[in-house]
This record gives C-alpha cells, sequence and structure tokens, in this order.
C-alpha cells in the first residue's frame, strides 16, 4: 500500500483536536472519539469502530464527516479496504472537511481505490486534484488498467522526462507491454531512455518495441541512432539493423550497411551473409553489381540457387550468353525443371537467329 504509513499507528490522530479545531463538535460525539482514539491504541479496533457506527450524528454535519473519515482509517487499519473506500467517498462527498483533510484523503482513497481495482473512482478523485505529474502518473495508471489507449496516449505525451520516477516508468512501461500497447510502451521506453541515453540496452529495448508494434523504419531509425552515437552493439544488433532497412522498404541502404559491416569485419562475411548482401542489391534494382555477386557465389560455392539467380540477372541486364551458361550450370547442379524451364522460355528466343 502506498497510503501513508503513519495511518496504522495513529489512524485516530486525524480526529485529534487539530482536526476538529475550526469545526463545531457535540461533546458526546468529542466524547466518543477521544474513547475511539484510546481504543485504538490499546488495539481494540474492533471496539473503537463499534462505537462511532452507533453514534447518532446529524445528517451533513461536520462531525459526521469527521466520524466517516475515523471509520475509514480505522477500517483500513484492519486491512478492509472495501470499507475504507465507502467511508472515505462519504466523507469526501459530505463537503465538511477542510482543504487540508480533503486533500489528503482524496490522494489515499486514490492510491487505495487504485491497489483494489476501482478505477473509475480513482478517476473520479483525481480529477478533483491539482494537475501535477504524479497526478497525471496516476490518471494513466487508472486509464491504461480501463484499456483507455487514446488518452493514456494524450497523457503520456504531455510529461516530459524530468518528471517521471525510474520506478514510475518502469512500472508504466511494464504495464503497458502486458496489454500488448507497443505504442504507448514506446513512449514510456523513450522516456527511459532520455533519462540514460549513453545506456544502449534503452536504445535496444526501444527498437524492440517499434518492432512489436510493426514500426520498422522507426525501429530502424533507433538503432541507427545508437549507431551513430557511436554506442557499442552487439552483432545481433547490426544485423537487426540490415533486416529493418530491408523490412521498412530500404533495400538499397541494407545492402549499403550491409557492405560496411561485412568490411568492417562487425558481421562475418559467410555464405549466408554474402548472398544477403547480392539479394539486396537485386531487391535495390542495383542488377548489375547483384549479377556480379552472385556470380562470385556460384562460383565458388556451385550452387543451383545462385546460378539460376545469375541466369536471371543475366537476362535482365542483356546479357543472354551468361544466362544461356548459367542455365547450363543450373542444370548441372540439380536445379528444379520448372525453374529451368521458365527461364528457357524467356531466353531462347531471343538467342534464336
Amino acid at each position: 500500500m502506498a497510503i501513508k504509513a503513519w495511518l496504522a499507528a495513529t489512524c485516530l490522530t486525524v480526529i485529534s483536536a487539530s482536526a476538529w479545531s475550526a469545526q463545531v463538535i457535540q461533546p458526546e460525539v468529542l466524547n466518543a472519539l477521544q474513547q475511539a482514539q484510546a481504543q485504538q491504541q490499546q488495539g481494540q479496533t474492533a471496539a473503537a469502530k463499534q462505537l462511532l457506527e452507533r453514534l447518532q450524528l446529524k445528517a451533513k454535519s461536520a462531525e459526521q464527516a469527521l466520524v466517516w473519515r475515523s471509520l475509514a482509517y480505522l477500517s483500513w487499519s484492519e486491512q478492509d479496504y472495501a470499507a475504507t473506500l465507502d467511508y472515505l467517498q462519504q466523507a469526501l462527498q459530505s463537503g465538511q472537511l477542510t482543504a487540508a483533510q480533503a486533500s489528503e484523503d482524496r490522494q489515499n482513497f486514490v492510491e487505495l481505490a487504485l491497489a483494489q481495482g476501482r478505477y473509475q473512482a480513482a478517476l473520479a478523485q483525481l480529477a478533483l486534484l491539482p494537475v501535477t505529474p504524479q497526478r497525471q502518473l496516476l490518471e494513466i495508471q487508472a486509464l491504461q488498467a480501463l484499456g483507455k489507449t487514446q488518452a493514456v496516449r494524450q497523457l503520456a505525451q504531455q510529461l516530459s522526462a524530468e518528471n517521471l520516477a525510474l520506478d514510475s516508468l518502469q512500472s508504466l512501461l511494464a504495464a503497458a507491454l502486458k496489454q500488448e500497447d507497443y505504442t504507448v510502451a514506446a513512449i514510456w521506453q523513450r522516456q527511459l531512455l532520455l533519462q540514460a541515453p549513453e545506456n544502449t540496452a534503452h536504445w535496444r529495448q526501444l527498437a524492440v518495441i517499434q518492432q512489436r508494434a510493426e514500426d520498422w523504419l522507426g525501429a530502424f531509425s533507433t538503432l541507427h541512432a545508437a549507431y551513430l552515437k557511436q554506442l557499442p552493439l552487439a552483432a545481433e544488433d547490426w544485423q537487426r539493423m540490415v533486416e529493418l532497412a530491408q523490412v521498412s522498404g530500404q533495400p538499397w541502404q541494407a545492402a549499403r550497411l550491409l557492405q560496411e559491416l561485412l568490411a568492417r569485419q562487425q558481421v562475418p562475411s559467410t555464405q549466408a551473409s554474402q548472398t544477403q548482401l547480392a539479394r539486396l542489391y537485386w531487391q535495390a534494382k542495383e542488377r548489375e553489381l547483384a549479377l556480379r555477386l552472385f556470380r562470385e557465389l556460384a562460383e565458388t560455392y556451385q550452387q543451383a540457387e545462385d546460378w539460376l539467380a545469375v541466369a536471371q540477372l543475366a537476362l535482365q541486364v542483356d546479357q543472354l550468353e551468361l544466362g544461356q551458361q548459367a542455365l547450363v550450370k543450373a542444370k548441372q547442379q540439380g536445379a528444379e525443371v520448372a525453374a529451368i524451364a521458365e527461364l528457357e522460355r524467356w531466353l531462347k528466343p531471343q538467342v534464336t537467329p
């Protein structure tokens, strides 16, 4: 519970002399309050509650509000949270509490209501508190629990990183991820990143969240920004950058990035990575370059798939003789008959005298 710890030990001090100094209290009510306070301090909470519940009070009076307030905190000390909220709500709605009492009780009501899953009730009381970053955080917590995504996004965008405690951010992020609301999760992760921009893990996590939101370009831009800041990146990060550039419709940029990473040995130069580079240039319509890369692959590894790629690219750049030669090689390496037949239909008419 986030309610102030002192309530558990001195829950009746809230109706001590200072609490009713500006309010008229009947002697019998005052005596009952003082007796209940003594019983509570002796650990006789149930007896204190029974004493106060038996009082005959004038409706809409200050003393009635104070008794409700006292019953609320007695119920809280017994962990009867439903009764606590009901009594607090009655006290708040009475209009008889001082400004300080109302503010304190309203904040305690909100925290307890959130903990008990009474989100609408919490929002109703939050609306009566001054607008502060703490109030906005509590509103977001309630709205997230109610699935009010649009309202959460609007409030989240109003908060700045310096107004958010780390544990609050982490809790909000966890809640958004649990609800699979990746757009909101990205807002919280970005705030975490702003608090510690040199932490590579924050950039990596933001990119992952953006991927889950299918914001491929955003995820690529995040990792690319980390690269430009010269933050330490793992091989998996580099490979993800290439893949993200590709799926976000930027094959040429993906190819250039992969080529740079291969040259710097930040990605291992393997048959798979070389094939990926060739295909990226092909997707980027850099056919001459793709043809050269696939031809090198085919001659090195002698695989049918590479020879078929050579044949198709040769056709596209009007190198028909090379295309025919590549088809022969593809047949020798066991290429599928259908694939060979398809390319032959394109090549044969063009090489016929």
